[in-house]
């Protein structure tokens, strides 16, 4: 069983308190792994070197080539957690939520938005917390399953016909159409 990440590895996506969490997480935890899916972007040097000396090598991997669709890595893992600093939007969330998986993310943002009450939301600044959310991800499957039913609603209300009618709407108000 693994947790997942999917996006680039670079400060704002907040890998180094992930990996911290995730470090403390398996103190307790034997099984589980990290899968880290995304290129290594800029500034990575202090990420780079928390990796080089994790206790737990073999528990976490970092695939950086991945070619077609990402959803069977999502859709096997045991939830996404993607406690970014700050998003712009967060389609990470929507991917895992239509793969049906549970969601850990930012209290923050976009992010917060983007989840809804489909997901743990946790301060991402505190390892804490994050290692509370992927604790209890693990051990509740009653929690588990919960968020994957709302996932799957709030799911309904991002699609690219709806956006396109959104933006289609405010070009008429603003006399474009």
């Amino acid at each position: 069983p693994y947790f997942i990440y999917v996006g680039s590895i670079h400060p704002r996506k907040n890998i180094l308190r992930l990996v911290e969490a995730f470090e403390e997480f398996c103190q307790t935890d034997k099984v589980h792994h990290l899968v880290i899916l995304g290129r290594w972007a800029w500034n990575n040097d202090v990420v780079a070197a928390k990796l080089n000396r994790t206790k737990f090598p073999d528990r976490i991997k970092i695939l950086e080539e991945i070619e077609g669709d990402i959803s069977p890595y999502l859709a096997a893992a045991e939830a996404l957690v993607y406690v970014s600093l700050f998003e712009g939007f967060g389609l990470p969330l929507l991917e895992a939520m239509q793969c049906e998986v549970p969601v850990i993310t930012s209290n923050r943002g976009a992010l917060k938005e983007v989840a809804g009450d489909a997901a743990l939301l946790v301060n991402p600044e505190s390892v804490d917390e994050i290692t509370a959310a992927i604790s209890r991800i693990s051990i509740d499957e009653d929690l588990k399953d919960r968020l994957v039913s709302e996932g799957v609603q709030q799911l309904q209300g991002f699609s690219w016909d709806s956006a396109a009618e959104v933006t289609y709407e405010r070009l008429v108000q603003l006399g474009g159409g």
